[in-house]
């Protein structure tokens, strides 16, 4: 009798340690995220793509001389908005696009340059900058997937570049002012600049867009429309629901067992 209780003790122990395993790697294999970025909203209207710049990169921790929470109006520093503009002659496609930005004036913050992808090759784009104080000259790079900037964004193709002098401060793109540009290109839509980055030089792959802050208490950082990094999702709840419903299978088990080892054994009648 006593050896049958002991086999019987190293079975449940064996059968808690497989239910534990089994109920953990469920959890984990469902809880699994994968790296979310973020994505253009696309307009009502099926014409015009809008990237928020809303995550920013920086050297040192939160608080650092680079941190540019402080210089954000509300829960983004720049909007970028794409929109079709007709169809130019000998069917050149016409976009047109408008940054606002939504800084704090006071701050000095600045816009200095601001990047974006490709899908397809260009071979000749036509920039022209329409209105705002932040028009300048040369307005445009367009060198596809070497356009890089600091905080390892890479590989780009068109980047826009603004003045950073200070004098006159006037023609730089901060506090609130807005900008507009008309690109043209054979073939070119809103939807050409839906497209991430190209990574074979390495750094953070999955960039939309990216700009470049500067100006605000000599510091300095990357704008983006993030995230980049993985986002917990519903997914980890799942897991644990998956877990709890092993646990309760055990301990059903487990009660049987113990329900049948305390059952006196029957007695044969002849």
């Amino acid at each position: 009798m006593l050896t049958a209780i002991r086999r019987q003790s190293f079975l449940q122990q064996l059968l808690t340690l497989k239910c534990c395993c089994c109920a953990a790697g469920g959890a984990a294999a469902i809880g699994m995220a994968q790296p979310v970025t973020a994505q253009p909203i696309l307009g009502d209207d099926g014409r015009s793509l809008t990237y928020l710049f809303n995550k920013a990169l920086f050297d040192g921790a939160p608080g650092s001389v680079n941190d540019p929470s402080a210089t954000k109006l509300g829960d983004n520093w720049m909007e970028a908005v794409i929109r079709n503009n007709g169809t130019g002659e000998n069917g050149a496609g016409s976009v047109e696009l408008t940054l606002n930005a939504n800084l704090d004036d006071a701050s000095g913050a600045f816009i200095s340059s601001v990047a974006f992808n490709l899908i397809g090759t260009f071979y000749e784009l036509n920039v022209t900058c329409n209105s705002g104080a932040a028009c300048a000259t040369p307005a445009s790079n367009l060198n596809y997937d070497s356009i890089n900037m600091s905080n390892n964004v890479r590989g780009l193709d068109l980047e826009l570049l603004f003045p950073t002098s200070n004098s006159p401060r006037t023609d730089r793109l901060d506090g609130t002012d807005s900008v507009s540009f008309t690109i043209t290109g054979v073939g070119l839509t809103f939807n050409s600049f839906n497209e991430v980055n190209d990574t074979k030089q390495g750094g953070l792959d999955k960039i939309y867009t990216a700009a470049r802050l500067q100006g605000y208490d000599d510091g300095s950082s990357t704008l983006l429309d993030g995230p980049t990094e993985p986002v917990p999702g519903p997914l980890p709840l799942l897991g644990g629901v998956a877990a709890f419903q092993a646990s309760r299978r055990l301990r059903r088990r487990l009660a049987s067992a113990r329900l049948a080892a305390a059952k006196p054994p029957a007695h044969r009648t002849t």
